[in-house]
């Protein structure tokens, strides 16, 4: 969204200043800001939320419910009319989606996945993240390059984003729920067919019920562990430097200002000297000289392979003496010629207007 803030069209539709620095004004300042943040607080919420309800309610139920929260938020700034305050709306309630499903996607594809493959899968789910943010920014520089300057240039690709939002929720339909959930609360039977359809077997499997074994058995174990603890276990002595040290460090990663530069570092190359066009794509060669260039190359090819167009203007020099040979001409009714068949002015047009890009070095290795 950062890099929408960049195109004339959005400044249009809702009267922001206009300006070739990063930040035009302080009120452009303060919206880019506003617009990047409130999205960051709704995840935080989201997350936290997210957290008690998907314990209570299941995995699958908690994701389906976040994506259409996702959904309503990316519809809502798609149909922002000159008003930022929808906007601001729009951004926040898609937060609330965002970190939802970001602090539930994971726990249910780890629950699911196989052992051996659980590693990998959950591994995908931050190369998909890296996937997106550069297809988003990529798609935001192809509007500003393709799409006039117009309503439909900034709604473009801030819709797009209901397409993946979409997918997930319709995908998420033909999902069963987390089995390691379903035994956790009780539900073993509805847990091992939840686990037998996402190995592809069915519930009388050997390998299925000794892997549901195993899950009953951390469960068990998880629950003798934790009984009776609270939240105040984390600042216990034998805890609080433990606790301290994990939240130092995500802390310290968040103020190094990488997201920052995710979010605000393309609206800054953007608008640094405008929105590139298509007349300054083009390459502007410059100027060289070329003579010099093609005889110095020259040089390096035995004098059998040189050529008037070798060395333009210095030719006389590094032409070998044979070439210098003395030649008998005749005239006739179409001007001198050679009396081995050759035309002089063909010869002199040649040396005077050698061709304007000759790919010597090809045509003397071809």
């Amino acid at each position: 969204m950062g890099s929408v803030l960049a195109l004339e069209s959005f400044k249009d539709d809702f009267g922001l200043p206009k300006g070739k620095t990063g930040f035009a004004s302080a009120k452009n300042a303060a919206i880019s800001s506003n617009v990047v943040s409130l999205l960051t607080a709704g995840c935080f919420f989201g997350a936290i939320a997210a957290s008690f309800i998907n314990e209570k309610f299941g995995r699958r139920p908690t994701l389906m419910a976040f994506s259409v929260i996702f959904l309503i938020g990316a519809a809502v700034q798609t149909a922002a009319t000159h008003a930022i305050g929808q906007i601001y709306a729009g951004r926040v309630v898609a937060g609330l989606g965002i970190g939802g499903m970001s602090a539930v996607m994971s726990v249910y594809v780890s629950e699911n996945a196989p052992p051996k493959h659980r590693g990998r899968i959950a591994g995908l789910f931050q190369e998909f993240l890296v996937i997106g943010s550069t297809f988003a920014y990529w798609l935001d520089y192809g509007v500003a390059l393709r799409i006039p300057v117009s309503t439909k240039q900034w709604r473009v690709p801030v819709a797009i984003q209901i397409i993946p939002g979409g997918l997930m929720l319709i995908g998420l339909c033909f999902l069963k729920e987390s089995p390691r959930w379903l035994a956790k609360n009780g539900r073993h039977q509805q847990a091992t067919e939840s686990l037998a359809w996402s190995r592809c077997s069915h519930s009388t499997d050997p390998e299925v019920l000794e892997e549901m074994a195993e899950i009953r058995a951390s469960i068990e174990e998880e629950l003798n562990a934790t009984e009776g603890l609270s939240w105040k276990e984390c600042l216990q002595p034998g805890n609080r430097k433990r606790f301290i040290l994990a939240f130092v460090v995500m802390t310290a990663q968040q103020f190094s200002g990488t997201n920052s530069i995710g979010y605000c570092k393309l609206l800054s190359l953007l608008q640094a000297d405008g929105v590139p066009r298509r007349a300054n794509l083009h390459i502007r060669r410059r100027p060289s000289n070329l003579s010099n260039r093609r005889c110095q190359q020259s040089k390096l090819l035995p004098l059998r392979h040189r050529s008037l167009r070798d060395c333009q203007g210095h030719h006389h020099r590094h032409l070998p003496a044979r070439r210098h040979r003395p030649t008998r001409t005749q005239e006739g009714s179409h001007g001198r010629r050679l009396l081995d068949g050759r035309h002089d002015d063909h010869h002199r047009r040649r040396a005077r207007h050698p061709p304007s890009r000759p790919d010597r070095l090809w045509r003397q290795l071809r």
